[in-house]
């Protein structure tokens, strides 16, 4: 970037204030609200089109360890991920449909960084009594690092993970943080409306805070820990652990790992796994409907017309519909066609 580049981008971001409390993502608490999350997610994206990541077929990647190779799920080698190099060819076949059907939970970029509901985890700062705010001086930036900290704020304000804040009684020098394993899966976590003040940070540009929990945070980790702990609350001790964002999932064959039979016969259905679903009780709030319809989604492709066989339960999951499970939502609920 040029001095002019650099003027001209500052500009810009000075014209385009955004407010600290201008956008309510991190304060939605019902069911409602948060369907509509993708929505509001999308409107922010496009009043800020500003530096995002793309995953290009060209992108240089680190050499890997004896035993992994990369894989890819998208087209001319792009979305890549790493896979055992010593998989059957069935067996690498099996673990990428899976991964391909679930393509949406997995980030290369940034601009991946949907955020987690905040109805399931949200990160407090807690002071200690008598503790009073302060406020630091910015720290002189030389020209590289200057150009490296607009590049990086520009591209966290237009993916919301940031805003700026005209005032504030807690300012910081800007923090600079080398990234690593867990940088940005910090980022899905919302910080309490309450505390985003206390995350202010200074920089030659503007004064900004977080609105996701950054990397390096008092007391993240432990926030982190717990996050994940939560999500993956029912399979803990059961085939998979957890420390921080690294997973051992664990079981007696590899057909386990993808919960689908893997053969000479393609993929097939666990039955075990559906004479447990045949045994569920019909729900009784919107959070068991919730919890069935993303279940039922990983068998989608073993069943025809699922979405309009479903098309009952996920009725009942838009705004302002009354919840009344009827007997077009239990027909729904044993996969019964109504055609």
């Amino acid at each position: 970037m040029t001095y002019e580049d650099i003027n001209d981008a500052i500009m810009g971001f000075c014209q385009k204030p955004i407010s600290i409390r201008s956008t309510g993502f991190a304060q939605q608490s019902s069911l409602e609200k948060l369907l509509d999350f993708g929505k509001l997610a999308a409107k922010n994206m496009e009043k800020n089109p500003l530096p995002q990541e793309a995953v290009t077929p060209k992108k240089e990647l680190k050499t890997l360890p004896r035993g992994l190779k990369y894989a890819y799920l998208g087209d001319e080698e792009t979305f890549p991920v790493i896979i055992n190099s010593q998989l059957k060819e069935k067996q690498e076949e099996g673990l990428l449909e899976v991964l391909r059907r679930n393509q949406m939970a997995i980030g290369w970029t940034m601009s991946d960084l949907v955020g987690i509901s905040p109805d399931l985890c949200v990160h407090h700062i807690r002071l200690e009594d008598g503790a009073k705010a302060h406020r630091e001086q910015q720290r002189k930036l030389n020209p590289n690092m200057r150009e490296e900290v607009l590049k990086e704020v520009l591209k966290l304000l237009a993916l919301g993970i940031i805003s700026s804040i005209p005032d504030s009684k807690w300012v910081h020098p800007v923090p600079m943080v080398c990234p690593r394993d867990g940088y940005s899966g910090y980022f899905h976590i919302y910080v309490d409306p309450e505390d985003q003040e206390k995350t202010t940070f200074t920089c030659p540009f503007r004064t900004c805070a977080y609105r996701r929990m950054p990397f390096g945070l008092s007391n993240a980790p432990g926030t982190f820990q717990r996050c994940m702990m939560s999500i993956f609350s029912d399979l803990l001790e059961d085939c998979i652990e957890i420390f921080m964002d690294d997973f051992t999932v664990y079981g007696n064959s590899f057909e386990s790992y993808l919960g689908h039979i893997v053969s000479e016969k393609g993929i097939q259905v666990d039955k075990a796994n559906v004479e447990v679903i045949n045994k569920l009780s019909f729900p009784t709030n919107l959070n068991d409907i919730w919890a069935f319809v993303c279940h039922a989604v990983f068998y989608r492709r073993f069943i025809r017309d699922f979405a309009k066989i479903a098309q009952p339960l996920t009725h009942l999951l838009k705004n302002d519909v009354e919840f009344v499970f009827d007997e077009p939502c239990q027909k729904a609920f044993r996969l019964e066609s109504p055609f």
